[in-house]
């Protein structure tokens, strides 16, 4: 059940805003996820500056998005205004690595930022194996820590793809402020642990609330549901992650300053979905997936193929272009996937043997293949 109290509160500039967990932190609900800003460094910045113009007031960087340059946009985008906004930035992990290179990798993303702190760093993309690279004593979260004492670091936080279990897993450790989860109402898989991190008092930020762009390309079938809610399939969906009330902020990757202008068009009049509107759209949702005949739930038991098909990764492209219309979005992803895997299934069947839910998966790719082959056409 989606219903409990939350602090909400909304600026001058119209934005609601809502506390980060324990932090006390009252973010903007719509943020900057800075992952796709433009490649030209003097136009990224003005996407940042137009942001903080607006009353965006949370910013997530890395140091490895668009070429190493995020962190210097968003710099050069915040300056004399460095008292106004938020910035959230990372380090990502692997299981050798030591405390000293969390260290490193923290000072230089604070040369790039041009800054002397920031307000949250985050473990990035927090997988199983760097659990004792992360815990261990003299490990990333010691360093972390260290840095908050010193006033380098305002709040610790992490970022995960993990099974919800393991999520909980880490969050109970206690040393966690904010957590950044994947979630948009095609991928809802993570709101179990949405609402337990709320619960216990840590942020909540959402990853591609979009679903990485798929929710910005126009969908007939999408746009027709019945959400109680008229728009662009865009708006739809910032309404549908924005009226989850465990969620603090919703970052959106944008890549303009006329993106920057509408997506805060769409938050400052956005009320949230009822929680009979959001039964509503998640009940359509999951009818046209049953429409989809041999629908992958993705679940990925057939991932080990011998000639290294990525058939949940294609089969998913599939399912958004025969079950919700979006054609142009699966298109440019079948080629991406294509090139990167190339499709050579020699029909062995061991992935037949592994699917729980007894998909013909050998037709089924021969069919996918004939499907984007010939859309291009």
């Amino acid at each position: 059940m989606l219903n409990c109290k939350i602090c909400r509160e909304r600026s001058l500039s119209g934005l609601e805003h809502r506390l980060l967990g324990r932090t006390g932190k009252s973010l903007s609900l719509l943020s900057l996820g800075c992952m796709r800003l433009p490649e030209d460094v003097e136009e990224g910045a003005r996407v940042v500056s137009r942001a903080v113009d607006l009353g965006i007031n949370y910013f997530e960087t890395s140091n490895w998005y668009c070429h190493n340059l995020s962190e210097v946009m968003v710099g050069m985008g915040i300056k004399g205004r460095r008292d106004r906004v938020y910035i959230s930035t990372k380090v990502k992990m692997n299981p050798e690595m030591q405390g000293d290179d969390v260290k490193r990798a923290f000072e230089e993303s604070l040369k790039r930022l041009g800054v002397d702190y920031v307000d949250f760093y985050q473990i990035w993309d927090f997988r199983v194996p760097e659990y004792d690279a992360v815990f261990k004593k003299g490990g990333a979260l010691d360093v972390i820590e260290d840095l908050r004492d010193q006033g380098l670091v305002g709040h610790t936080g992490m970022t995960c793809h993990e099974s919800n279990e393991d999520i909980i897993r880490f969050l109970d450790s206690g040393r966690f402020e904010s957590v950044t989860l994947e979630y948009n109402m095609l991928q809802r898989e993570k709101e179990p642990v949405i609402e337990y991190a709320y619960e216990h008092g840590i942020g909540v930020v959402i990853m591609k609330p979009l679903a990485g762009g798929i929710l910005a390309t126009p969908s007939d079938v999408l746009a027709n549901l019945p959400a109680g809610h008229k728009g662009s399939t865009a708006a739809m969906g910032l309404s549908f992650v924005m009226s989850n009330p465990y969620v603090t902020t919703v970052p959106s990757g944008m890549t303009s300053v006329d993106e920057v202008e509408q997506n805060v068009e769409i938050a400052e009049n956005f009320v949230p979905m009822t929680q009979a509107e959001r039964e509503q759209l998640v009940h359509a949702l999951e009818h046209f997936k049953a429409l989809g005949e041999g629908f992958c739930t993705g679940c990925n038991y057939c991932r080990d193929c011998p000639n290294g098909v990525k058939i949940a990764a294609l089969f998913n492209i599939r399912n958004y272009y025969v079950v919700f219309g979006l054609k142009e979005w699966a298109l440019r992803s079948y080629e991406r996937l294509k090139s990167k895997h190339p499709i050579n299934c020699t029909e062995c069947g061991e992935c037949e043997k592994k699917c729980p839910n007894g998909i013909p998966i050998i037709a089924q790719i021969k069919e996918v293949v004939n499907l984007f082959e010939g859309s291009k056409e």
